[in-house]
């Protein structure tokens, strides 16, 4: 289960001749939040390990330069609205 970077390319066709079935879902739910909110809330999830690096608002270009030149090792970045 992931969410497919690039656009999915399916060939219909072989669906109909083969009389296969292609199902989705959605990626989140409501209850995947509240689930969420409360596993924080009772500090069973941490998300401080999940920040990579803080920015202030003026800086946002250099955030996503960031972002850019660490793709493989950046998590989450954030940008501080009120910096």
């Amino acid at each position: 289960v992931a969410v497919f970077a690039g656009e999915a390319k399916v060939d219909l066709a072989v669906l109909n001749d083969h009389e296969l079935d292609l199902n989705t879902s959605m990626m989140y739910r409501n209850e995947d939040y509240i689930e969420a909110i409360r596993l924080v809330s009772e500090k069973k999830v941490l998300l401080a390990p999940l920040v990579s690096k803080h920015f202030a608002f003026r800086d946002y270009l250099e955030a996503y330069r960031y972002i850019d030149e660490n793709r493989e090792s950046t998590m989450k970045v954030i940008i501080n609205v009120q910096e």
